[in-house]
């Protein structure tokens, strides 16, 4: 790709002689504009198309640490994440502070908040997603004879396991759930134990929250 020179067109005595610099100037500055790798183009649409000027992505270089915001402004940059699944750069966010509230006096400051996370689970028989600050939910089925649960993918700390039964049962002529307890049993583990008047055929509901 052609240099690109900073200090033309100057106050130079031929303008015959930055002609092709500065040619070569809007040469390097379209190639830079629609960076393409491959078949994806990064940033913008080329300078020669009707579309020209309009984003295609936003890439965001991998930061060491977070930025700090002194500003009242909010910033989204890019950083390493460490969590059960390994090391991977993800995005995060980070504002000025986060304001006390009539709840909680406290004040934190602005350390940054993960937003993303490198695993998604939409095939099941247990399905996650993410929840902004660190935070994987999970949610899924278990039957009766089968209530020991190991939530995937892999979290470094359960904080909430929850179930609810799909069945119900018959007495003195009205019918009632069958009542769940659970016990967080792991770092990723949980059993349900259903009451008494649970039997083989019965299905639970149950979803879970943990640390990523």
């Amino acid at each position: 790709m052609t240099v690109y020179t900073s200090n033309k067109p100057d106050a130079g005595p031929s303008p015959l002689l930055d002609a092709p610099i500065i040619q070569a100037n809007f040469a390097t500055f379209n190639t830079v504009f629609s960076n393409t790798v491959g078949s994806n183009v990064y940033d913008h649409t080329a300078l020669n198309s009707p579309l020209q000027g309009h984003h295609e992505s936003i890439v965001m270089n991998n930061q060491a640490q977070a930025p700090g915001v002194a500003q009242n402004l909010c910033v989204l940059f890019n950083m390493n994440a460490t969590n059960a699944a390994g090391t991977q750069p993800q995005l995060w966010a980070q504002i000025t502070r986060f304001l006390p509230t009539g709840f909680d006096t406290t004040n934190p400051g602005n350390p940054p908040m993960l937003l993303t996370y490198n695993a998604v689970n939409t095939s099941g028989p247990i399905y996650q997603s993410f929840l902004p600050g660190g935070y994987i939910f999970y949610i899924g089925t278990a039957t009766f004879g089968s209530l020991n649960i190991t939530v995937t993918p892999t979290c470094t700390k359960l904080l909430i396991a929850v179930a609810t039964a799909q069945n119900t049962y018959s007495i003195g002529g009205s019918f009632r759930a069958v009542a769940i307890a659970t016990t967080i049993t792991g770092t990723n583990t949980f059993t349900i134990f259903p009451d008494t008047h649970a039997s083989a055929g019965n299905t639970y509901l149950w979803y879970a929250i943990g640390v990523a």
